[in-house]
């Protein structure tokens, strides 16, 4: 919080200084993404595996939409491993 007291601000530095960021600023700014007081831009999510994303997400808004999305691409022949990597960008949708 002492770099970005705004964090709204993290999401206007160049994308090489986003990805600069330790794990535990990794795990901050996906919780800030998932309760919605930053979003993530396509650049960033598309660098970054977001794979803790199913337990950042209960009790928030994303919950039922990304498990809706996983099974949905289940439905439609993807394993069970895969819809889930793909899920995890579901996060990026507006």
């Amino acid at each position: 919080m002492l770099r970005y007291s705004d964090p709204a601000k993290w999401s206007q530095e160049p994308l090489e200084r986003r990805l600069e960021e330790n794990s535990s600023t990794r795990a901050f700014i996906l919780y800030l993404m998932v309760t919605k007081r930053i979003r993530g831009d396509f650049p960033y999510l598309l660098e970054r595996k977001l794979a803790n994303i199913f337990v950042e997400v209960q009790g928030t808004d994303y919950e039922d939409d990304l498990r809706f999305f996983s099974a949905e691409a289940r439905k439609v022949g993807f394993s069970e491993r895969v819809s889930a990597a793909m899920t995890t960008s579901v996060i990026a949708k507006p």
